[in-house]
């Protein structure tokens, strides 16, 4: 066999293979071997054959394309070893010649990355302060969350709840037409239109109103359209608020026998909720402004194949819920080719994020040895009460192994990027170099650091 490197370019090694007749033996050998046990010749019992009576059999052409799907995997994969090549991925193979075999193979490498000068990124951890309004919000809206519903005679008001008959048309066609439902009347209600609460402020018990309402633009249905509504208010219902005292502080239900306590606990809810959130954002902040420093060369082909990978998902999604690609590209009036170069960036921006936490990890030796695998599956398990079993058997599974190994890892650089854009990493350095020394013969106890992973 003889394997021409002909170029490496954005990390793709090019390779010629050429195989020799002798090359080819082995191969139409077990391609003899396989056709034998699939086909019967007169005279001969099944798989027992010789081969020049299954070669004119079948003829040199069949047996030579049998012997392909065996060959170009093995003969590609040696080839790559035989260049020393640092391959990763699938190679893309195209087969000039049949017989003696002519390949050419584009090899995808290992991405190269380029981290910058991320060490020096520092930002500050910013947790925002819990004010008492904050708690008196959350206070409000446990007012509003527990109160009962009470019937009033006045007009429509924000956050009232009204039963009302509705009627509505875009250009004839009937979108709604309902008797007797309930509507609950807020400003941030969106539905079934924006602006469509506001039309029903200021109707009165018993009333009815038509308007018109824009459809938005992003509207799935009827885009850009107008639609006339018809509505008649038969009644409305405001909520029966609680006095914030003791009193509703017991009601709630939750052992707090004051109102001091209640907000008390709240307080600390907010803090512990803004400390995770300042948390995110350092951590985002964090990989953002590495990624934005560091430069990784991908190769076409495996941004491809991430792509690949992308499509597989969505048809999966898809057919669990009752539908082909097919059907949905046409759905949404797109090609399988329009949307794999939308995938593409997202392919390439996923592939990126993975090759730079992998760089950081190798940096910094970031492992993740079996009791993490065990501490992680406990944690998913004892969230998931009577299936926790069913959990445990799940993640049992390489694929989901591999994949809880690679949340692990992943949770594990980020907290090194942490330790760096906080300056804390810094810290631990200096606490190392401030360390007392130990003169040789001092009676000290070995001590072993817990291993980092």
């Amino acid at each position: 066999m003889n394997v021409t490197h002909e170029e490496t370019e954005n990390r793709q090694a090019h390779l010629q293979i050429e195989l020799q007749t002798e090359d080819m033996e082995p191969y139409l050998e077990r391609a003899c071997q396989r056709i034998a046990q699939r086909i019967r010749i007169p005279g001969f019992r099944a798989g027992k054959a010789p081969r020049r009576v299954i070669e004119n059999y079948v003829g040199r052409e069949s047996l030579v394309a049998e012997a392909m799907g065996d060959l170009v995997p093995r003969v590609t994969s040696e080839a790559v070893i035989d260049q020393e090549l640092e391959a990763i991925g699938t190679p893309s193979v195209t087969i000039v010649q049949e017989d003696p075999a002519i390949l050419k193979a584009v090899v995808p490498l290992r991405p190269i990355v380029d981290l910058g000068s991320y060490k020096e990124i520092r930002i500050p951890e910013e947790v925002e302060e819990v004010s008492a309004e904050d708690v008196q919000n959350v206070i409000e809206e446990l007012r509003k969350t527990n109160a009962p519903w009470e019937p009033v005679e006045r007009a429509v008001q924000f956050d009232d709840l009204v039963t009302m008959d509705i009627h509505g048309e875009v250009e004839g066609e009937i979108i709604a037409d309902n008797e007797g439902i309930t509507y609950l009347v807020a400003e941030d209600n969106q539905n079934p239109f924006p602006g469509f609460s506001a039309e029903l402020v200021g109707i009165e018990l018993g009333q009815t109103k038509e308007f018109n309402s824009d459809v938005p633009e992003d509207d799935p249905d009827v885009p850009g359209k107008v639609a006339e509504f018809k509505i008649t208010v038969h009644e409305i219902k405001q909520r029966a608020l609680a006095e914030v005292d003791d009193e509703f502080a017991k009601e709630l239900g939750q052992g707090f026998e004051t109102l001091e306590a209640l907000e008390e606990q709240i307080r600390l809810d907010l803090v512990a909720q803004e400390e995770r959130a300042a948390r995110s954002r350092l951590e985002e902040g964090a990989l953002e402004a590495v990624m934005e420093g560091s430069t990784v060369e991908i190769p076409p082909l495996l941004i491809d194949h991430e792509v690949d990978h992308m499509m597989e998902d969505q048809q999966n999604q898809l057919t669990r819920g009752g539908m082909q690609m097919d059907a949905y590209l046409e759905a949404i009036g797109k090609t399988e080719e329009e949307m794999r170069s939308e995938l593409h960036e997202q392919a390439n921006e996923r592939l990126t994020r993975a090759w730079v936490l992998n760089a950081i990890a190798e940096e910094h030796s970031v492992e993740v040895n079996a009791d993490d695998i065990t501490e992680e599956i406990e944690r998913f398990a004892a969230n998931s009460g009577d299936q926790s079993d069913e959990i445990r058997r799940a993640f049992s599974e390489p694929a989901a192994l591999d994949n809880i190994n690679q949340m692990v890892r992943t949770r594990k650089v980020i907290e090194e990027l942490v330790k760096i854009v906080t300056g804390r990493e810094d810290e631990g350095a200096l606490a190392q170099n401030d360390a007392p020394s130990i003169e040789v013969g001092e009676d000290v106890e070995e001590q072993t650091d817990e291993e980092t992973t």
